[in-house]
């Protein structure tokens, strides 16, 4: 198991690994007094309990997002380079119900691929980890499951226009790689520390229910995101629902489908 050590404030990636194809990320959150890193590194801890140096890389400064200065690190990839849901792009959505779907019908999409490309770029821009994070008064790790579905499909259908990492970039928030914590959002899904409280049918014995999807992150006004491991009756952090589990195994489906392929 790798394990990301820095020597500032704390850093994010994914708990459940990565396929080979995916880019390896690492985002290290500063204190926006802090000094960016110049460098990076991991470590392997060995059966011993030593360690060891596996990887060292330069970093690459992404800026301020709220209260913290960022620095995504992309670390590596199999190739060695770095690699919510408008309205119009439904319609990627249904791949294996529209099997009769022709070239015709295919091409006509086109130009909506394009355009989505182009939202998938501005989420880049708007923070550190490629997806859309919600700022409402419930947490979005909801949007982030119906933008990965999406980009998956996407890149199914249009794979010259829309390449995978969209996809990654969502599974990786989704286990571990977002503000606050290091902890996968999904219960029992996660190489260290998946959340273990939920807010449940069974909420006052302080549990969860294996598969339960949080919410996630929770914006609080003016900078600061939360998500409380040890009070599970906050409802827009930490309520497991059907329709949010639900989402996440449709994701799930369709994020294992494309690296299938």
């Amino acid at each position: 198991m790798s394990i990301f050590t820095f020597t500032k404030r704390a850093n994010c990636f994914s708990q459940v690994g990565y396929v080979p194809s995916q880019p390896k990320i690492a985002v290290i959150e500063l204190d926006k007094m802090d000094k960016p890193l110049t460098s990076a590194s991991i470590y392997r801890i060995e059966d011993d309990g030593s360690e060891k140096m596996a990887f060292m890389g330069k970093t690459d400064v992404w800026g301020m997002y709220y209260k913290y200065n960022y620095m995504p690190r992309y670390v590596k990839s199999a190739d060695g380079k770095r690699s919510g849901t408008p309205d119009d792009m439904w319609a990627f959505t249904n791949r294996n119900t529209n099997t009769d779907m022709n070239a015709a019908y295919k091409d006509s999409l086109r130009r909506y691929a394009v355009k989505y490309k182009e939202y998938l770029e501005s989420i880049d821009k708007n923070n550190p980890y490629g997806v859309p994070i919600g700022e409402g008064n419930w947490a979005g790790s909801g949007a982030v499951v119906t933008f990965g579905t999406t980009a998956t499909f996407a890149s199914l259908y249009f794979p010259d226009i829309i390449d995978k990492s969209y996809a990654y970039k969502a599974a990786a928030f989704m286990f571990g790689c977002h503000p606050y914590h290091n902890y996968s959002l999904v219960a029992t899904v996660g190489a260290a520390r998946p959340k273990q409280v939920f807010y449940g049918n069974n909420r006052a014995d302080f549990s969860f229910i294996p598969g339960n999807v949080a919410p996630g992150l929770l914006f609080r006004k003016p900078d600061h995101f939360e998500n409380f491991d040890d009070w599970p009756f906050l409802w827009g952090q930490n309520e497991g629902t059907i329709a949010g589990n639900t989402s996440y195994y449709i994701f799930g489906e369709a994020f294992k489908q494309m690296n299938r392929e």
